[in-house]
């Protein structure tokens, strides 16, 4: 593993460690339909938020272990608008994890999913030196998965009836659960595809 340089900068974006401050902004953004929607977890409380925060201000991101999530950043006012994550046990032994991404609704359209996450390809094959990240999405999630299309993933699967399929939403509460299930697709891509991208520095 090479040696660990924060933020990740992108030409828009900064993608960093979290700092106390953005704790109100993570919980509004846990708490709007848009974005939970494709979460399947109950509605978290600030309580819950407050936890999660903890374990990111205590995290060794010079010494990543399990799952790794920053603040997604606009660059010239360090404005918080999501956050991105690897998800994986041991990154330098096992060589892989699973990236997830989540962009707050009012910056939607404007490529900065795209930009975060091939930017964290980039950070995951050229510093981690990781052999392979995959991602998950429901099918009805077009803009995630298209986001993975445009970064060079690949679909490798479809998988059947895997996630329940949320009802109607309610203030406060989240989603109400259903018996229904939907379709998701598996995305993938190994460290020699990205590079032959030529997006790996």
């Amino acid at each position: 593993m090479k040696k660990l340089i924060y933020p990740i900068v992108t030409e828009r974006l900064k993608i960093a460690p979290y700092r106390p401050e953005f704790g109100e902004d993570l919980f509004q953004l846990e708490q709007l339909p848009q974005t939970h929607r494709y979460n399947y977890s109950p509605l978290p409380s600030r309580r819950d938020v407050q936890t999660r925060m903890e374990r990111l201000l205590r995290y060794d991101y010079l010494k990543p272990r399990g799952r790794m999530e920053w603040a997604i950043l606009l660059g010239e006012t360090d404005r918080y608008i999501g956050f991105i994550g690897l998800k994986g046990d041991d990154y330098p032994r096992d060589g892989t994890a699973e990236i997830y991404y989540t962009i707050h609704p009012d910056f939607f359209g404007r490529g900065y999913g795209t930009e975060a996450v091939r930017g964290t390809l980039d950070f995951a094959f050229s510093r981690l030196e990781l052999h392979r990240v995959w991602a998950g999405a429901t099918c009805e999630n077009v803009g995630s998965w298209r986001i993975m299309e445009k970064v060079g993933m690949r679909r490798e699967t479809r998988w059947i009836k895997d996630r329940p399929k949320p009802g109607e939403w309610i203030p406060g509460r989240g989603f109400e659960k259903t018996d229904r299930w939907e379709d998701g697709y598996g995305y993938a891509i190994l460290r020699e595809e990205f590079q032959n991208l030529g997006t790996v520095t």
